[in-house]
């Protein structure tokens, strides 16, 4: 069809009309020429061979694969159409509400980093004191010994902590 086929078809009084479509339409609007170079494109260019697995990731409810047959799509109902566009409506609202959360949950873990850690340095340092009080070397846990690597130890979890802390 030709922009002057096009233009045609409308009635002539209708003025806003004609200057919206107008507006819209490209200059040399050649269709026969885009629907062949579409269907070069697509014979070159199939969909499963679209980098990093694109194609994959389309639903198996999305209209670009359920109306891939034209025998399939020809048996396809509008009951059909609208089941499998229901099903693809949900499957898209499931996967944004997946990404509002995993976007909530690292706002949430940004936010009280510095909390999380101090809470989880007094964890290990309570775990590592039980752990020096019950070390069963026979010494002393009062010992100058068992002091020093007491301090030794803790001086080592605590500057592990810290570090932990400034990432």
């Amino acid at each position: 069809m030709t922009r002057k086929d096009e233009l045609l078809e409308y009635e002539s009084d209708d003025e806003d009309m004609m200057y919206a479509i107008l507006s819209k339409l490209p200059k040399p609007l050649d269709i026969e020429s885009l629907i062949k170079r579409t269907t070069l494109l697509f014979a070159q260019h199939p969909p499963e061979t679209l980098p990093f697995s694109a194609w994959r990731k389309v639903s198996s409810y999305s209209v670009l694969k359920t109306t891939r047959d034209p025998d399939e799509l020809a048996k396809q109902t509008l009951a059909d159409g609208e089941h499998l566009h229901a099903k693809h409506a949900a499957q898209i609202q499931r996967q944004e509400t997946i990404q509002k959360m995993t976007a909530h949950s690292r706002l949430l873990a940004y936010r009280y980093r510095k909390p999380v850690g101090a809470f989880t340095v007094a964890i290990v340092v309570g775990i590592l004191s039980l752990w020096m009080g019950r070390s069963g070397n026979g010494t002393s846990i009062l010992s100058p010994a068992a002091l020093v690597d007491a301090r030794d130890k803790l001086l080592w979890v605590i500057n592990r902590a810290w570090t932990g802390l400034r990432l």
